[in-house]
């Protein structure tokens, strides 16, 4: 599993979204958050995974503002 966290700021619509994969290329996350809604966060587990190399992608579309996200190994 990955401990994940994300937290945007928009001043206008758009849409910031993760998803992981683990290292077989299986979803273990897929998460959006869309601008000048709420909620503008959100944590927590991905679904636990094969061991091995994760890939991470960040989709961003027609996103203005600035957020930060985190994403660490879990237990």
């Amino acid at each position: 599993t990955a401990d994940y966290n994300a937290d945007i700021t928009a001043a206008r619509g758009g849409v910031f979204q993760i998803i992981v994969k683990d290292a077989d290329g299986t979803v273990v996350l897929d998460r959006m958050l869309n601008g000048n809604r709420e909620p503008d966060s959100f944590s927590g587990v991905t679904s636990s995974g094969t061991s091995g190399t994760w890939s991470v992608t960040i989709v961003l579309t027609s996103f203005n503002g600035d957020g930060s996200f985190s994403l660490s190994e879990g237990d």
